[in-house]
């Protein structure tokens, strides 16, 4: 999954090896998954809402993967174009303007 399986390995590579000379290796794998998990939310987005027609928990969960995404320099605009557009309307409604406002989120997107 993105959290354990894959941006917990980047973020913290030490929790999967004592060896510091491994951890590049733990975070370059932890990328190819989370590439592979952006490719499939991508190809099974249909709109702007990640299930069905209207909006659920679900698209504030992808907001906080597609940030860390750009965090990590993917190019998340260029290689998912619907990923974007969902995060593009998400950021749209009052409540998320809210937080992020209240966050200090950088809305860079």
């Amino acid at each position: 999954n993105l959290h354990s399986g894959g941006f917990a390995h980047i973020f913290r590579p030490y929790r999967w090896s004592d060896d510091e000379a491994a951890h590049e290796s733990v975070k370059h794998s932890a990328l190819k998954r989370i590439e592979g998990i952006f490719e499939a939310v991508e190809e099974r987005l249909v709109g702007v809402y990640a299930v069905g027609g209207s909006f659920t928990a679900v698209e504030p969960y992808l907001f906080v993967f597609y940030r860390w995404g750009m965090e990590v320099k993917f190019d998340m605009k260029a290689k998912f174009p619907k990923y974007t557009a969902l995060v593009e309307n998400l950021v749209q409604r009052e409540a998320a303007k809210a937080v992020i406002r209240a966050e200090g989120i950088d809305g860079s997107w």
